[in-house]
């Protein structure tokens, strides 16, 4: 997250998070890789990290669960076909259509985190394939 970045890296409640940019344009190896997440044949993530506080649980049972608290740095991340945690995915948003974003800024004008709900959200829809619009 230096600013020159195409990609942020953020941690919530569930873990970690990234967004990218993909130069898909002029970059052959960004088009592989966003028609491939596309099609879902890669749908997970890996990720090199130092782990600063972690806690176990179930020591004494065959997978025992392992909860990582922090992390102290992000070394690197990867989209993958075989992630290291199951748990991980990717999704492919067009850069030009995000509908999602774009109908969350249009029901939250004040910064509100509010999804809209069911309808409101296909509403917006027709409206952008309607007028071919953002």
């Amino acid at each position: 997250n230096n600013g020159n970045s195409t990609m942020t890296l953020s941690t919530d409640s569930e873990g970690l998070f990234f967004r990218a940019t993909l130069d898909t344009a002029g970059n052959d190896e960004a088009r592989n890789l966003y028609s491939a997440v596309k099609r879902g044949d890669i749908s997970g993530m890996s990720f090199a990290f130092v782990v600063d506080k972690e806690e176990w649980q179930d020591l004494d049972k065959e997978k025992p669960i392992r909860r990582i608290k922090s992390i102290s740095k992000v070394f690197e991340i990867s989209a993958c076909t075989f992630p290291a945690y199951e748990e991980t995915e990717i999704q492919a948003r067009s850069a030009n259509k995000n509908v999602l974003d774009n109908a969350r800024k249009k029901f939250s004008p004040d910064g509100e985190k509010r999804m809209p709900d069911g309808k409101e959200l296909e509403i917006y829809k027709l409206k952008i394939q309607i007028l071919g619009g953002n």
